[in-house]
């Protein structure tokens, strides 16, 4: 019951038609009073429950008593400097392009192509060994694993 008076006096519209609908006269008569100062009774709840929030966060969060710089407020003070921001982010992301794709295709393309290769050329190995037929082998090396390597190396360079 209490849910449904204080959605009353904030001006719930659906609870008012039902109030409306289902209520007494009394209740009904109690609900035109409360319709002209709907607004004042909202603004009075929100009040009281940014006070109740408030006290919360005061007991909950522990603040130091003088402000100390930290590393990281050092830090931001410089990447999002008024005019040094710009040219400091267009370098970043230069290093991070350079890293992806200079330096990582040769480490890591080169990584990954070759491994492709090498598992390509054990299973061959192992296939002829067991005798398999050669449109079996051919589908397994020339099809599935050259796929996976194309693949690889069109996806790579996307």
């Amino acid at each position: 019951m209490d849910w449904v008076a204080i959605k009353l006096l904030e001006g719930d519209k659906e609870i008012i038609n039902y109030v409306k609908e289902k209520g007494s006269d009394e209740l009904k008569d109690k609900l035109l009073e409360i319709e002209n100062h709907s607004l004042d009774y909202e603004m009075e709840i929100i009040d009281k429950r940014y006070d109740f929030i408030g006290n919360v966060v005061q007991y909950s969060i522990l603040r130091p008593d003088e402000d100390k710089e930290t590393l990281t407020d050092k830090i931001d003070k410089i990447i999002t400097h008024k005019y040094f921001g710009l040219p400091i982010f267009a370098i970043i992301m230069f290093v991070i392009f350079q890293l992806t794709f200079v330096i990582g295709e040769d480490i890591l393309g080169g990584f990954v192509a070759s491994s492709i290769e090498s598992f390509g050329e054990v299973l061959l190995v192992f296939l002829e060994n067991i005798n398999a037929p050669p449109m079996l082998i051919s589908f397994i090396i020339e099809g599935i694993i050259a796929g996976i390597g194309g693949l690889y190396l069109s996806l790579y360079h996307l």
